[in-house]
């Protein structure tokens, strides 16, 4: 098609602008009804950054966690200071499930706990305390499995689990000869 005119030369390009430009608002309103409606009805993934952390399938992610160890979640927040262990204990999928802060409570998350799979403990490399397998000692997260069997941490909720406490053997001094020990 040729134009012939001044007007028309001027006119459809014009024209064809506002066509893209409405199309584009058409897309972009599209999504944003489709997305809403999506988060609405609970079809939206959760980041780790929200209140609720989906992991996925609990079997998958168990059968993940016996032949890896525990997996370890960065926190997705611009500036997130929170990264998570995800563990998984025993033979059932459905059950012994743990979300536990990887840095000890107060600690910077520069001395962020390592896993040391050979005694099965989660170690703090600033200190070098040792945790247990299950996190007791550290600040753990809610966890539970949907009835679809989804493994999802519930991140407003942190509590803190007491620490266990272990007691050395007592020790006897005897005192030299000739001397009292005091």
């Amino acid at each position: 098609m040729t134009l012939k005119t001044p007007v028309q030369r001027a006119l459809v390009p014009v024209l064809g602008g506002i066509v893209a430009i409405a199309a584009l608002f058409a897309i972009l309103w599209g999504v944003a009804v489709l997305t809403t409606n999506q988060a609405e009805s609970g079809k939206t993934k959760v980041k780790i950054g929200d209140e609720a952390f989906d992991l996925g399938l609990a079997e998958s992610r168990a059968g993940e966690i016996a032949r890896r160890g525990p997996v370890l979640y960065p926190d997705l927040l611009i500036g997130g200071q929170r990264y998570l262990w995800v563990q998984h204990l025993g033979t059932d999928p459905l059950s012994k499930w743990f979300a536990i802060e990887a840095a000890a409570p107060g600690a910077p998350l520069a001395c962020a706990t390592q896993w040391d799979p050979a005694p099965a403990q989660f170690v703090d490399p600033c200190t070098g305390t040792r945790f247990p397998a299950d996190g007791t000692g550290l600040t753990q997260y809610r966890v539970n499995i949907t009835g679809d069997d989804h493994v999802v941490v519930n991140l407003k909720e942190p509590k803190t689990v007491a620490p266990t406490t272990t007691t050395a053997a007592p020790t006897t001094t005897t005192a030299p000869p000739g001397t009292t020990a005091g």
